[in-house]
């Protein structure tokens, strides 16, 4: 028996909806605009390699030149450490192009004369997201911009004596004008990007900072901190290289490495003390820093709905619990077997969060069927955004087919904020007592 998708239509009727926009954040590629001249001072460099008995032969201007990476390289892994999915989002929106190439989960595989000859992208899992034959000559490396319909055109570059890029003027739209600066340390590598918005009055600022190098003056360590126009949109994240030479085909890759590095458990705790609401389903308790809000989800008038923020504005996070007691019954004519995954049930989930209004949902997590207080439930899990702010936002949802009615609890925070939120709100989501 498959679950109808008449009841998938049913569940999300009454799912929480809490909206947060995206603002414009430039996405850097460093393929395309951190270009520099070889530190090498020939053509040419022969090497004799261990492999194939095949010759290295580094050509001037090549890929390895354009990125500020010296020696003769076969292969540059790129992984993030952070709890935003920086690489799905923006392939999301622009493809395999527009991922930064010192901000991404990247695996680039260089020939013989240092140019790419494949390029593979990974989701924050290290899963594969893309892997294909690098082409140099239908590729558009423009800088992008995330949260535009498109890519954005440029209007005006200025470069140094090295070839690199040190100011450009991108247009988004009609009415805003994106004026960038780039700045580089003394290796050559990429710095500073300063951004202003032209009829926005906005700005915003992302340094590099390299603190690792290897024996060829090429970074293995990076961190990264982005400076948006209001606090809560400040995010740092770390980023480690790994750079195989000639002969060293065999090195282990560094992206089997990206799950552990990515997920390496915070020490420090987020305990607090926690505030109980008492209502018609029951009890359960929430953090103390959440202040009642508005009702800014339609829900019917026979439907109760508690909604909380963080009081602080330091970082955005969202309760809400949706309790009707004339849906009872969600799950009652599912039978064992449609208790299990089902993928034509979990597009059509998608596809019915993705048509929110002004919500972007760029990562989706299948869903699964849990016991909550005995109760069969629905766990539903996404990472959204939409253009207020470069911080997406990760959502949690619980639909409890509770005996006296349904239940509906959405946990909602910024995801670089991970640690901060999500054990508080587990601890609250354990506080839950039914009538």
């Amino acid at each position: 028996m498959i679950m109808p998708i008449k009841h998938a239509w049913n569940l999300l009727f009454y799912c929480a909806r809490i909206l947060l926009v995206l603002c414009y954040s430039v996405v850097y590629y460093s393929c395309s605009s951190s270009t520099t001249t070889s530190k090498q001072d020939n053509d040419t460099i022969t090497i004799n390699a261990t492999k194939n008995n095949d010759v290295y032969q580094r050509k001037a201007n090549c890929h390895l030149d354009q990125l500020n990476i010296n020696g003769n390289v076969v292969k540059v892994e790129t992984i993030v450490k952070s709890t935003i999915p920086l690489t799905e989002m923006v392939y999301d929106i622009y493809g395999k192009y527009g991922i930064n190439g010192n901000s991404g989960n990247v695996v680039l595989d260089f020939d013989n004369h240092g140019f790419i000859k494949k390029y593979s992208g990974f989701d924050i899992n290290g899963k594969p997201l893309f892997s294909e034959i690098y082409d140099d000559e239908t590729t558009d490396l423009t800088p992008t911009v995330v949260g535009a319909v498109q890519t954005i055109k440029c209007l005006n570059s200025q470069k140094n004596e090295k070839g690199q890029i040190i100011y450009a003027e991108y247009i988004c739209n009609e009415n805003v004008t994106l004026k960038m600066n780039m700045f580089f340390n003394e290796h050559g590598d990429l710095s500073k990007i300063t951004k202003t918005y032209d009829g926005l009055d906005i700005c915003d600022s992302t340094l590099y900072v390299y603190t690792e190098f290897d024996n060829h003056d090429n970074w293995t360590e990076s961190e990264v901190s982005y400076y948006g126009y209001l606090k809560t949109h400040n995010h740092k994240y770390s980023v480690k290289r790994q750079i195989s030479y000639d002969g060293e085909q065999s090195k282990p890759s560094l992206i089997y490495q990206l799950a552990a590095y990515n997920y390496k458990k915070d020490t420090v705790s987020y305990n607090c003390d926690m505030q109980k609401i008492i209502g018609d389903f029951g009890e359960i308790s929430i953090p103390n820093y959440m202040k009642r809000t508005d009702k800014f989800i339609q829900y019917p008038p026979y439907v109760n709905v508690y909604s909380y923020s963080n009081s602080s504005d330091d970082a955005y996070s969202s309760f809400s619990l949706a309790y009707d007691a004339t849906s009872t019954g969600v799950f009652a004519d599912l039978g064992k077997k449609d208790f299990v995954y089902d993928s034509a049930i979990d597009d059509e989930l998608r596809q019915l969060f993705c048509g929110q209004d002004n919500v972007k949902i760029f990562k989706w997590i299948p869903y699964r069927f849990i016991k909550k207080c005995g109760c069969n439930a629905m766990h539903i899990q996404y990472y959204r955004y939409g253009k207020g702010s470069p911080i997406p936002v990760f959502v949690e949802q619980y639909i409890i087919d509770y005996p006296k009615g349904k239940i509906d609890i959405t946990f909602s925070y910024q995801s670089d904020k991970q640690s901060r939120f999500q054990e508080v709100f587990y601890k609250s989501l354990n506080s839950l007592k039914l009538l």
